[in-house]
């Protein structure tokens, strides 16, 4: 009898543990959700914008299969592209993720992205072209089709707000760092 009690006992405990770490974790990722969703105006005002960006002829291996999670994904680049430089930047700003978007772009290096895709919980694209002013961003997928977004609706996607009915498990992979939003990963010139 005192077993089963001492056993219900840590098992209550158990569960409160892991229902406050669960909370903890879902509070700390709402937190994240309202910095990374500043105001775009200031962006799509400055004139260092203006101009379109692109880049041509970089993707990543369709016919590879590698695990589609932050980490996943910054391995599978660093394997698939060993003379470059691999840089991750999550949780980034919205303001702060076309800039670091525009100024890979604008030195002819790719920039890929985690993006909410239509068919899965996550996609991986390739940033192909950003035009600030002209409200457009296009992406290419694992396959080579290309999709173009307004910035605002890139932006949802990048901020996985697209996913307006997102489940409980996917939303604690968010807070788990499985994933992560307004996610790019950059390509740069090794130092020689």
């Amino acid at each position: 009898m005192k077993i089963l009690k001492s056993s219900v006992i840590g098992l209550v405990v158990l569960f409160v543990i892991a229902a406050v770490a669960t909370a903890t974790m879902v509070i700390k990722q709402n937190t994240i959700d309202i910095v990374i969703n500043d105001n775009i105006s200031p962006v799509i005002q400055n004139v260092k914008y203006r101009n379109p960006v692109k880049t041509e002829g970089v993707s990543i291996a369709g016919d590879k299969t590698f695990e589609i999670t932050t980490d996943g994904v910054f391995g599978e680049l660093k394997e698939q592209f060993p003379v470059y430089e691999v840089s991750l930047y999550k949780n980034l700003k919205n303001s702060e993720l076309i800039d670091v978007i525009y100024t890979s772009l604008a030195e002819n290096m790719p920039v890929f992205c985690l993006i909410a895709a239509p068919d899965e919980d996550v996609g991986l694209c390739t940033v192909v072209e950003l035009d600030v002013s002209g409200d457009k961003v296009v992406l290419g997928d694992l396959h080579g089709e290309m999709t173009t977004y307004s910035v605002r609706d890139f932006l949802r996607a990048a901020r996985f707000d697209s996913d307006e009915n997102m489940d409980l498990f996917m939303k604690l992979k968010f807070a788990l760092e499985i994933f992560s939003k307004n996610t790019v990963f950059t390509l740069e010139q090794q130092p020689e």
